[in-house]
């Protein structure tokens, strides 16, 4: 069956695995340390938006969906992400010196808004004490995230929010303790009454010290009463600014940090009365969009006396660009950096601005340059970066999909405005282009991309839906755990098999190699989004008269500097990160001259100082048959490069890899080469010549692959085809295709299915009470064809945020073509990470015989 397969056709959010506590959290690397004029785009994330898009889309209410929409944030590149986590009394993690917001929450809205519909603030509520109950809040679920992708996060502070305003004071037991401490008329306390400025200070102490946070930003910018008396109680909040200060020096110091952040949002101008003539969109006038000075904050003693490491000068809707220059002014010759914070919406796409035009491209182009405008305006008058406040995108669909990062469509608008699918959209399009003038320079007046402005008829099918990873967890039921997934193919029609990929860190690219049609050929495509979008199949090996050579394409390899590999009709590489090819090598034969068949990639070894790749290490398999022995079986090989593939020496035959086919390796921390083997059937399966029974065995090399252990079967039947990825903290992840042993429909379906399994000793044992479930579906065919929804590949890659992005072939919607093949083929991917919360200790399958019904046989609907 093996030849007759060859000849034939020889799947997301910010991956997620639980958020750890605070103090856990300090246990993963630290963000890059930063200048405080070189931070990039400075996001400031809205408290509530995500739990009430859980809760009122009653979506899973887990950490695992929560960090989803994180993980939409990180993807548009901010530079640093200010979580907003309280008012400030009131906070958004549970806190021992204040209130968490759960308490009052759903009671005080209620209050504010009693006409309102109630569901959505019971729902927020829900969210909140669900992610509290699983250990767990959207601080800690943030700071995981960001620390996984490098990007520095702050706690954000409303400082005096009235959010819920003249109610707003009720959301703390201090505040309802303490009714006489408001401002005179206001929702707010007053600073400048000791008890409340100490209670405050003990706020910001307690999430410096018990949150793995690069330090605290003072939003005095949402709301617009601060202190009674601003001109004369300036004073009590610069104290409050160089005691936060003092504060964060004494932690830094105790964590071995050099410096955590502090970060204000700050008026729109430093001193005089605001015209909003000289702000054009400006909704607001006085007392929303006071002075620095008329506000109580002196901006200017904060950077003379070093107290801050960065500036948001803002307005308070905000619409329209601050007095930019009056900051920089005040900055220049220190290391404090100015970030103005510019608006999401244009006043003529506001939903109460009247004739908006339709979603469009022309309505998108207008946005997109208006953010253009405003964004080098202050790059021109000397801005480090751009502030954010109050964007939204990662609540919107990205380009292309149907669904938003939580898997609910969002409402949508014909008239341009922030309902319009197009306005999220030109968002994600333009957050990434923020920290540079110059990439705003080459957006401006341009046609948008196509990605960003499709249609919202599309018929695409290449996008990231929510899914959900499970892990086995011995007789328990199940962990789910929060992923992505997508069919790449979908909309291609055509017989896609064997994908390969690989990550090329230089580019932050994807590179995968897949063989179409019949007969085969090699094709890649590329993803410089980490798998969410795909750019066209481009042909690989051309002969001299520029037509397609015909070959299955495999064993694709990376070795650094844009050097790629592949096997075809001989071997293939391309010096350019996959964009031209040329012949490198032919193939060869086994040491004793049969036939060397090539599935998996080659190990490469690298210089342990400049990390070049020294030598290659490739394995092969070829059939042995009568009358050379007295069985026919597999035999598999090994042979070694030295100059990156280019040549290869005659190689040896592994005595402890008889009958043993294809064989991935790779290398663990301890130096021993791992080897997963593809088995042959088993004898007692004497008859069966579908290459679905065969089976998957490990074997060790402590001498650099000269000798080897005898394979020990982990799967004596139905699984093989594995590839190997190794963790930050040294364990082993290996991925599979089950192509036997899920049993069968109640109506006589095969199911087939792709998972995943852990070595945390180096590969000397597996933990298969465990294993994850990447995938499953079942097949459409009985009988003589019953294989042909089957997987025939999978091959994994680690992303720079620990996640583990998985492709596979599947067959799950193929039917018989002209020719009676099965057609079309299609490629999956699933974007997940491995569960770093607990599990029980049962090891009753990792126990049981390696050819038993407990360790072969699974039911998948379980």
């Amino acid at each position: 069956m093996r030849g007759q397969l060859a000849a034939s056709w020889l799947v997301v959010s910010l991956t997620l695995v639980p958020a750890m506590g605070a103090e856990q959290a300090s246990s993963r690397p630290a963000a890059r340390e930063v200048s405080g004029k070189r931070l990039g785009t400075i996001f400031n994330n809205d408290s509530n938006n995500i739990i009430w898009h859980m809760g009122v889309h009653k979506k899973p209410m887990t950490p695992q969906v929560y960090q989803e929409y994180v993980y939409r944030i990180l993807d548009l590149k901010p530079g640093v992400v200010a979580q907003c986590v309280g008012f400030p009394e009131g906070t958004l993690y549970p806190t021992q010196v204040g209130t968490s917001v759960d308490k009052y929450w759903a009671e005080v809205c209620h209050k504010t808004w009693p006409k309102e519909d109630q569901f959505q603030y019971a729902a927020q509520i829900e969210v909140l004490k669900r992610l509290f109950e699983a250990g767990t809040d959207p601080l800690a679920l943030t700071i995981e995230a960001c620390r996984r992708r490098g990007v520095p996060v702050v706690a954000s502070y409303r400082m005096n929010a009235e959010d819920l305003y003249g109610n707003t004071w009720m959301l703390s037991d201090f505040g309802r303790a303490h009714p006489e401490y408001r401002i005179p008329g206001r929702g707010c306390l007053d600073p400048a009454i000791p008890a409340v400025y100490a209670h405050r200070m003990k706020i910001f102490r307690e999430v410096a010290e018990r949150y793995d946070i690069d330090g605290i930003e003072l939003d005095f910018r949402r709301w617009y009463f601060m202190v009674s008396d601003p001109l004369k109680n300036h004073t009590v909040l610069t104290r409050m600014v160089a005691d936060t200060r003092k504060m964060l020096d004494e932690v830094a110091k105790r964590k071995g940090k050099k410096r955590l952040m502090l970060g204000a949002r700050v008026s729109p101008m430093l001193e005089g009365k605001f015209d909003k003539a000289e702000f054009p969109g400006a909704y607001y006038g006085e007392p929303e969009n006071l002075s620095c000075r008329n506000l109580g904050l002196d901006v200017k003693a904060w950077i003379q006396q070093g107290l801050v490491d960065y500036i948001c000068p803002s307005l308070f809707s905000p619409m329209g660009v601050p007095r930019v220059k009056e900051f920089v002014g005040l900055a220049r010759g220190t290391d404090v950096g100015v970030y103005p914070t510019i608006s999401y919406v244009p006043g003529w796409a506001h939903d109460s601005a009247p004739n908006r035009p339709v979603d469009g491209n022309e309505a998108r182009r207008r946005h997109r340059d208006d953010i253009c405008k405003e964004a080098l305006k202050c790059y021109e008058e000397g801005a480090d970066g751009i502030g954010l406040f109050n964007w939204f995108p990662h609540l919107s669909p990205a380009g292309g999909q149907e669904d938003s990062a939580s898997g609910q469509r969002p409402q949508t608008s014909e008239a341009y405005g922030p309902s319009a699918r197009g306005f999220g959209r030109v968002l994600q399009l333009m957050m990434p282009k923020l920290a540079s003038a110059q990439s705003l320079r080459e957006c401006l007046g341009r046609d948008l991309p196509a990605t960003s402005v499709r249609p919202t008829t599309s018929t695409s099918t290449t996008t990231w839906k929510p899914h959900i990873v499970r892990q086995l967890n011995g007789g328990d039921r199940p962990i789910g755990l929060g992923a992505r997934f997508q069919i790449v193919t979908e909309r291609w029609n055509r017989v896609v098999a064997v994908p390969y990929i690989v990550y090329m860190p230089e580019r932050d690219r994807l590179l995968m190699l897949v063989s179409c049609d019949y007969p085969h050929h090699p094709m890649v495509l590329h993803s410089d989004d980490r798998g969410a979008t795909w750019s066209e199949p481009r042909p690989v090996g051309l002969d001299n008269d520029g037509k397609i050579v015909a070959a299955l394409g495999t064993s694709l390899a990376y070795l650094g500097d844009g050097k790629v590999i592949f096997h075809g009709v001989g071997r293939w590489l391309s010096q350019d990160y996959g964009q031209t090819w040329a012949a490198l090598s032919p193939r060869g034969p086994t040491p004793d001259g049969k036939p060397w068949y090539i599935w998996d990639p080659p190990l490469a070894s690298r210089d342990a100082k400049t990390g070049k790749v020294v030598g290659l290490v490739e394995t092969g398999y070829t059939w042995i048959r009568p009358p050379e022995v007295k069985t026919a079986h597999q035999q598999a090989y090994l042979r070694w490069s030295r100059d990156e593939g280019k040549t290869w020496d005659q190689g040896i035959k592994v005595p402890q890899w008889e009958a043993v086919s294809e064989v991935a390796l790779i290398r663990a921390a301890n130096g021993d080469l791992v080897a997963a083997c593809r088995t042959d059937i088993p004898a007692r399966m004497k008859g069966e010549t579908l290459d679905h029974y065969e089976g998957l065995g490990i074997s060790l090399s402590k001498d650099g692959g000269r000798t080897w252990s005898p394979v020990k079967k982990l799967y004596d039947w139905g699984r093989h085809h594995p590839s190997f990825v190794r963790m930050p903290n040294n364990d082993l992840v290996m991925t599979y295709v089950v192509r036997k042993g899920y049993v069968e429909t109640a109506d006589g379906f095969p199911q087939f299915g792709i998972e995943a399994v852990i070595s945390r000793d180096h590969g000397q044992t597996w933990d298969l009470d465990h294993r994850y479930i990447l995938h499953q579906w079942i097949g459409h065919h009985k009988g003589a064809n019953a294989w042909w929804p089957s997987s025939q590949a999978t091959s994994s890659v680690l992303l720079p945020d620990g996640s583990i992005l998985t492709v596979f072939g599947t067959g799950y919607r193929c039917q018989a073509d002209a020719k009676g093949m099965s057609a079309p083929r299609d490629v999956g991917l699933v974007l997940w990470s491995l569960n770093d919360g607990p599990v029980n200790s049962e090891r009753r399958i990792g126990d049981a015989p390696f050819d038993s019904e407990s360790r072969n046989v699974f039911d998948p609907s379980r």
